[in-house]
């Protein structure tokens, strides 16, 4: 019998007859940037010449944040000629009763390849004083489908947080958050910043990017600290690892072959 060929690079050939199962490994980080547009009167902003690096099964997420309700007003997130989805479900408003003054979501571009292009926000409508911030980072060996665990919070303060329950090992919490003042931010452990920025003093935002790696599933809060809270607004995501592709037998000391669950040798 011919050998078939390993289907996985990261595959061990198992000896000795030994059926044993692979798993892909959890979620990579990698090229974070960040833009904000802290001035009045401009709409639209640019993360100019962004570029993300080669990489196994990628995905580009971005992390925005703005004082108008990104439902509402809609801006198109794009990487060069290739436009972003919002995730379903994302968009966290803190509302008073003058209007809309934090608003968060996730835009994510699957199976994204090396390049590098402008990542680019334009608000659809014609209002000014959006103060964008947008966060990006490229993830690797994650699954390719919208993330459907979220969770939401908004409020004022110094304290900002959302919580989520993940629901099987290896998935990664990503937390976007927007402060309708220019602050210094930083991360509650188990969180990491992946990136923070802000605006002009006293008339800025200021947003942050950061992750939760969770082995385990469980209940997680990610918490900003802000050096000069206001209104807020902050939005979590799960991602999830490549799923274990499949488990190796030997049929023999010289054949091997691939099973997936379920399958049935030919």
């Amino acid at each position: 019998m011919m050998n078939k060929p390993c289907m996985w690079a990261a595959m061990v050939c198992v000896l000795l007859g030994t059926a044993v199962s692979v798993n892909a490994g959890v979620i990579g980080i990698k090229d974070v940037a960040s833009a904000v547009q802290g001035n009045s009167g401009i709409e639209d902003l640019t993360l100019s010449n962004y570029t993300v690096t080669a990489g196994s099964i990628q995905m580009l997420v971005v992390g925005l944040g703005s004082r108008k309700s990104l439902e509402t007003e809609s801006p198109i997130v794009a990487w060069g000629t290739q436009t972003l989805t919002r995730v379903p479900g994302t968009v966290s408003n803190r509302s008073t009763r003058s209007g809309i003054k934090a608003s968060t979501a996730f835009y994510i571009l699957p199976n994204v390849t090396a390049g590098t292009f402008n990542l680019s926000v334009d608000f659809t409508v014609s209002n000014v004083n959006t103060f964008p911030v947008i966060t990006a980072m490229v993830l690797t060996d994650v699954e390719q489908s919208a993330p459907t665990i979220i969770g939401k919070g908004n409020g004022g303060g110094d304290t900002h947080s959302a919580t989520v329950t993940t629901t099987q090992a290896d998935q990664l919490i990503a937390s976007m958050v927007l402060n309708s003042l220019n602050s210094n931010y930083s991360a509650s452990s188990p969180m990491i910043a992946q990136v923070t920025d802000s605006g002009t003093t006293g008339t800025g935002v200021s947003g942050g990017l950061g992750t939760i790696d969770m082995p385990a599933p469980g209940t997680q809060t990610a918490t900003w600290t802000s050096s000069a809270g206001q209104n807020w607004a902050s939005t979590v995501v799960v991602f999830n690892p490549i799923p274990e592709p499949a488990s190796l037998a030997l049929l023999g000391l010289g054949g091997m072959m691939i099973l997936r669950r379920g399958s049935r040798p030919e």
